[in-house]
């Protein structure tokens, strides 16, 4: 099976290499911001996480998403 890079979420924790980066390649990046560096968020607009165990509540956001803009 090969998946598109639009179907492909990238977590990561530097923010310029890992979720602006992988935004551009195509995919949705995430910011993994475990020292919740406020003062770069604000030129970021991408999701943002503070730690690994918020990735549950991060992929219900993004299916409820999906599902809203499919309707």
């Amino acid at each position: 099976m090969r998946e598109s890079t639009s179907d492909c979420i990238y977590i990561g924790d530097n923010l310029k290499l890992d979720a602006i980066g992988a935004t551009k390649a195509g995919m949705l990046g995430v910011w993994l911001d475990r020292g919740q560096r406020t003062s770069e968020i604000d030129f970021y607009d991408g999701d943002k996480i503070n730690s690994l165990s918020q990735i549950p509540a991060l992929l219900a956001k993004l299916t409820r998403d999906l599902h809203r803009m499919k309707r």
